[in-house]
């Protein structure tokens, strides 16, 4: 996921999705630089369109905001969030995306969402590292093995 930087990964308190999306929007506006009111306002429009969450315990909230690329955000939370998730589960993990307004980079962000996400075992190592600094490493080494995997290297 090259859209999220170390300084991108949060750690949520919020345990309601009107709280979470608050948290994120702050996060996610800094990290591109617009107003975290607008963020948090277009955030929460493409939630009312239908939940964001995915199952496993991740979302993946996401608006077209005034950006020149693609941007995203990390929060996790260890007590997990209400959100209207498909399997009934709270979630834990958060992507958030600050996507241009043209272009289909929102598919590629979605997908490497999936793909990096889609393993327990990712997950899992998430939630156990406990900060940001170190949730950042296991991002980046799932994005290293997928990338390897993608490529015929192997796993």
């Amino acid at each position: 996921m090259d859209f999220v930087t170390p300084a991108a990964v949060v750690r949520l308190a919020a345990t309601d999705v009107r709280a979470a999306l608050h948290e994120i929007a702050e996060a996610l506006g800094a990290a591109v630089g617009v107003d975290a009111a607008q963020v948090e306002a277009a955030l929460r429009e493409r939630e009312e369109l239908g939940s964001t969450a995915i199952g496993n315990e991740v979302a993946v909230p996401h608006a077209k905001l005034a950006v020149a690329r693609a941007a995203g955000v990390v929060g996790f939370s260890a007590a997990g969030v209400g959100w209207a998730a498909p399997d009934g589960q709270p979630v834990r993990i958060v992507v958030a995306l600050a996507l241009p307004p043209r272009g289909g980079k929102h598919l590629d962000c979605l997908a490497a969402v999936a793909r990096e996400l889609s393993e327990p075992e990712v997950r899992a190592r998430i939630l156990a590292a406990g900060d940001p600094a170190a949730v950042y490493d296991v991002l980046a080494a799932a994005a290293r093995s997928s990338s390897r995997k993608r490529s015929g290297e192997g796993g």
